[in-house]
Formats: C-alpha cells, structure tokens, sequence
C-alpha cells in the first residue's frame, strides 16, 4: 500500500485575555517540503479573562433573592505546541461581581510550530464578539462526545473550549465518567452533582471560542438524565450573549446591573433515564425577570445564534442539591439524516465492496456520515453523488476495496520527529482506517477533532466501524492545508485534485501512474453505477 502523508491542520490559538502573546501556531504544508515560519504557543496567561458564566437575579419564580454573579472559565484552544494549557476561573460573591481568576494550570511556553496564524488577544473588559467572531461552517455538529475522556472540547469548526464549573469555591463536582444506555456507542458522559448553593447557582458550561456565529445550524442537542429525587429535577439550558453579560466577563451589560444574565434559555425536566433533547433557536427565549429598568434585555431582532459565549446546564433550583449527567452535545435541532445514507443503500454498499473487512459496516459509514452533514451535502445532485464516488474510490485504492484495516508492510512508523507537539514514542502512525490515516501530527490532530486518544492509542481508529469512518471523513472535510477534499470535489476542480491531496508527492508526476488510474478507474466506476457524469480533470 501507498503511504499518505497529509498535511496537518491546526485552530487558532485563543487567549482571553492578559500580555499581548507573541509568536505564531497552525499548520505548514507536508509532503512538500514546504513548512512555515516556526513560532512558539504562549502559556496560558494566570487570571485571565473569565468566559460568561450564569447568575440569578432577584424576581421570577426560579430566581432567589440577592443571586451572586459570576465569571466564567477561560478556554484556552490546544494548538502546535500547547506547552501546559492554563485554565483559570472566575470566583464568586453573592449580589456582586464575580472575582478575578486565578491559574489552575498555568504552562511554559510550548515547542515551535510549522507556520499558521498568530494569538488573538482580547483587552479586559473588551466585548468578546467585537474582539473575535469565530464562524460555525457546519461542517462537524459535535461540541462533546466526551469519549477523550477530557474536558475539552472537539476542536473544529472553529471551535473550541474547556468546560468548567461554579462557583469554584463551593463543593462541586464535575468529571467524565463511564455511562451506558444513553446515545449510540457512547462510553463515557459528564456528570455533575452539588449541595445546596442558597443565594448562589451552581452552573457548569463550555465556551465555543472567544465568541461563536452558531447561525449555520438550526439548533443544538443533548442527551441527558438525572437524579431528582429530594432534589433538583429542572435544569436550565442557557446560551450567554454579550447584550445578557457582564462586560468584566466579555459582555455589554453594565456591570452589577440586575438584570444582567438573563441568557437565552430553555428549561427540562430530568428523568432517571438517559433523555435525548433537541431544541431549535426559536425555542431559547429570555426571562421576565429582573427589576423595572434593568439592562440585560437584548434588542429586538437580536441574533443570539450569532454571538454566542457559552453553553450553560444549572440546576434551576438552589435550594436543593442536584445530580446529574450530559452526553453528546451537539449544534443542531433533531437527528441529522445524512444525505450519503440517502445517495447509497445497504445493498449497495455491499455490491460496492464485496469481501469488505467486517470493521466497515454500512451502518458505521452511515452513522459516521450523519454526524459530518456538509459530507455529500453540498450543490445539486451530480455534485454530491460525484463527492461520494470520489471518496469511495479513494477506499478502493488505499485498502484494496475496505479489505484491509491497517496498511500492509508500512516502510516506516510515521514519525515526523520535528512536529514535537505530537509527541510518538514507541507508537507506530502507519495507515489505518478506509482512508488509511497516516502519521503522527494527523492521528493527534484528527484525535481533538474526533474526541479520540489517537495520539496515545492510534489503534482506536480500526476499533470500531464508526471510528475508522469518522476519522476517514475528518481528513476528507477538513483543509490540507488549503483546500479539502470536500470543496475540492463541489467547487468541480475535478477528482485529480483530490489525488494530489491525498497522496500526490508520492503518485502525480509520473511518480506512480499505475496507482493514479487505479484511483481514475474506481472513480469513474462508481460515477457509472451511481449514474452521474465524472466531471473532467480526473488525473494529476
């Protein structure tokens, strides 16, 4: 088998707050011989600025006397090199501002990355969304499979965060724990529990950047159960904007105003059961809650899809303590049906591949295919069946028709020493999966996005159907590092510039021609069988 080298693919680094941070992280060209100027992560400054967390003000049924006010956690995105990621939390007070936050992890600066873009760096007290708005593409739904085991979040789709919770002072608890019975082929779910917190709320929550423009979904999701015997059995599910925070905290609400945090929210009642929510934008609104003349009301036609700060769960009541679990959080309303699963029938699938390994079922692609909607998603019909021929051909080639799970006689272990944020080790980084994913800053890269120790464990990838195709499509939809397979495909620059993503130093140019019409044979098979026109530009 043909070894890929692929370029890797980094998100900005995001610091809050603090010093202006020198120094740059991202993604050079691999397989090339190209790579950019090499730059340093900064540390994780200590106390910085606090993402908005949630308070209660006095008024409402739900809301007690004198609620405190509270900063949130800082986030900061694992980028090349991330040299100990600082996470710093806001303090508490009751009926006043939350304090400053202290470091909880603060790091050294980390090793050189290859090229990218440099640190975004917002002034205390700036409004989060005028400092950086990161735009959702709705090319990947998951904030948290919590599968990593971690508490930060899948990094892509410009996003990215670190959960936390407060007050931190309080007798909290938050951790990744090993759940069943809940969404499909989950292992492990955040659970929450506390005491009474009267006059605070206990909220736990997650950034999605320094400000997020979710507006490319229609809504978000959540799996959820709890226990509400003798305790709380209503949780709150709020989304933080700058018109509904604190500007100490990033927001445009005067600060100590009373009607400030008033987020955009939801309220459910938890069960004992594993309960799949699913909530469209229109369905979050603000509270009547608060005294005569108090900020904190957004205006009217406000898009609080478009400037989102935080997701929020807290417990509605805090006079009672409360226990319980989140697992697969999503952006988007309902299940997505994924138009690939509507392209191919089972059937199919099986013509397509006969004698395929027993790892690569129809249902694992599928599965996978649905949580990437923008995959055969995108332009008319001949567009997207013409996407699916060009993935499935480049299956055929790199495992002999789905036949293979790991690459056969692989001439080394893929380890690019100099890309030191991606440690090896003993590891071996050849090819696995139906893309045959290959070398160690693409399993640590694919790893963030997926939720997925692949850095530690690449054999996590041929562990389970959805896993190999999952991180098949993460190559396939994610930049490499200018342009991705996908808006290859759709913008019609033809199936020989997918070639050249995927393995052109070691194929075009006369390199390897028996392997090129390999890949331009399966190609235009698969058009023919799924009756749509090949495009043009098929070779490299």
């Amino acid at each position: 088998m043909m070894r890929i080298e692929r370029a890797a693919f980094f998100p900005v680094l995001v610091v809050l707050s603090g010093a202006a941070c020198s120094g740059q992280s991202g993604s050079g060209q691999s397989g090339s011989g190209q790579s950019g100027p090499t730059g340093t992560t900064p540390a994780s400054p200590a106390g910085a600025s606090s993402v908005a967390g949630s308070a209660n003000a006095s008024g409402g049924a739900s809301n007690g006397a004198g609620g405190g006010t509270f900063g949130g956690a800082s986030a900061v995105a694992a980028g090349p090199g991330t040299g100990g990621l600082g996470s710093s939390t806001g303090g508490t007070a009751a009926g006043s501002a939350g304090h400053a936050g202290t470091s909880a992890a603060q790091g050294g600066a980390g090793p050189s990355g290859a090229g990218g873009s440099a640190a975004i760096v917002c002034a205390p007290g700036q409004n989060r969304c005028d400092c950086h708005t990161s735009t959702g593409l709705a090319v990947n739904q998951w904030i948290d499979s919590f599968e990593d085991g971690t508490l930060f979040i899948q990094q892509i789709d410009e996003r990215n965060g670190e959960w936390f919770g407060l007050p931190a002072a309080k007798a909290l608890t938050m951790a990744v724990e090993a759940t069943s019975g809940g969404a499909p082929n989950s292992s492990k779910a955040l659970h929450m529990s506390g005491p009474v917190l009267t006059p605070l709320w206990a909220t736990y929550g997650v950034p999605l950047g320094i400000c997020y423009d979710a507006s490319a979904f229609d809504g978000i999701g959540f799996w959820i159960k709890g226990d509400s015997a003798g305790k709380n059995d209503t949780i709150k599910v709020s989304l933080p904007t700058p018109p509904t925070t604190e500007k100490q905290a990033g927001g445009s609400c005067p600060d100590g105003d009373a009607g400030c945090y008033n987020h955009y929210s939801v309220l459910i009642t938890l069960s004992p059961t594993w309960t799949q929510y699913s909530f469209k934008w229109a369905q979050f609104t603000q509270s009547n809650w608060g005294p005569t003349g108090a900020k904190g009301l957004a205006p009217a036609g406000y898009s609080f899809q478009k400037q989102i700060l935080a997701v929020d769960f807290a417990p509605n009541d805090n006079t009672k303590a409360y226990d319980f679990s989140i697992d697969d959080l999503k952006l988007g309303a309902g299940e997505v049906t994924g138009h690939a699963g509507d392209l191919v029938s089972k059937a199919q699938f099986e013509a397509f591949f006969p004698g395929h390994n027993p790892l690569y079922t129809y249902e694992g692609f599928v599965a996978a295919a649905q949580q990437w909607p923008l995959f055969c998603g995108e332009g008319d019909a001949a567009a997207r069946k013409r996407e699916l021929a060009a993935f499935f051909a480049h299956m055929v080639q790199e495992t002999a028709g789905l036949k293979f799970l790991d690459e056969q006689n692989p001439p080394s272990n893929y380890c690019d020493a100099n890309r030191t944020e991606f440690p090896c080790g003993t590891r071996s980084y050849h090819g696995r999966g139906p893309l045959q994913l290959s070398w160690n800053y693409n399993y640590g890269t694919a790893g963030r996005a997926l939720g997925l120790s692949l850095l530690t464990s690449p054999e996590l990838v041929v562990q389970s159907s959805v896993n190999a195709f999952n991180a098949a499509l993460w190559w396939w939809m994610t930049r490499q590092p200018f342009n991705s397979a996908h808006s290859t495909v759709v913008s019609g620059k033809g199936f020989g510039q997918t070639i050249q993503l995927i393995n052109g130093p070691l194929e075009c140019g006369g390199k390897s021609p028996q392997a090129v019409q390999n890949r331009v044979n399966a190609f235009q098979n698969f058009c023919s069988q799924l009756g749509v026109a090949s495009g043009g530009n098929e070779g490299c």
